[in-house]
């Protein structure tokens, strides 16, 4: 097995491109220091983490506004409170915590079904759209589950492929 200089991971043998993240392993170090050394690397990175600093402060936004709404009465606390939109809004944050880089986030058909038999549960499925690491758009399809009960939720990403 080939290990890729760029992601670390390991593709087969005979493998000329990173089956991971489409980097050139048969140029190996040398590209690899000149892809580093580019402008173009430099700003993607710049722009990571710009991102990274907007996802912090969306994440502590989202934060407040939980403990605010939980001080100030705004979650009943009983069974009915897990609505399609909270699905939505909690599948999302656990979309965008696996993305390179989360800003750039674009959601497409977003759908919130309820489950048939049990009552706070829902599966939500849709596509974003988002840069990886290179910069490159990418758009990626998702599934959570959410579940609720007592005003907890607890949402698990299925895939995001």
């Amino acid at each position: 097995m080939k290990k890729c200089v760029a992601c670390g991971r390991k593709n087969e043998e005979s493998a000329l491109i990173c089956v991971h993240c489409n980097f050139d392993i048969q140029a190996g170090d040398e590209r690899l220091r000149e892809l580093l050394e580019s402008a173009e690397w430099k700003e993607a990175t710049r722009n990571e983490k710009k991102s990274n600093f907007l996802v912090l402060g969306i994440t502590g936004t989202v934060v407040v506004g939980f403990i605010g709404a939980l001080l100030f009465g705004g979650f009943s606390g009983s069974s009915s409170d897990l609505s399609s939109e909270i699905a939505v809004r909690s599948c999302k944050q656990s979309v965008e915590a696996r993305l390179k880089a989360p800003g750039t986030a674009n959601y497409v058909n977003i759908e919130a079904r309820k489950h048939l038999t049990l009552e706070d549960n829902y599966l939500v499925e849709g596509s974003v759209d988002s840069e990886n690491s290179f910069g490159a758009l990418l758009r990626s399809e998702f599934q959570c589950t959410v579940e609720g009960s007592n005003g907890d939720t607890t949402t698990r990403l299925v895939y995001l492929r």
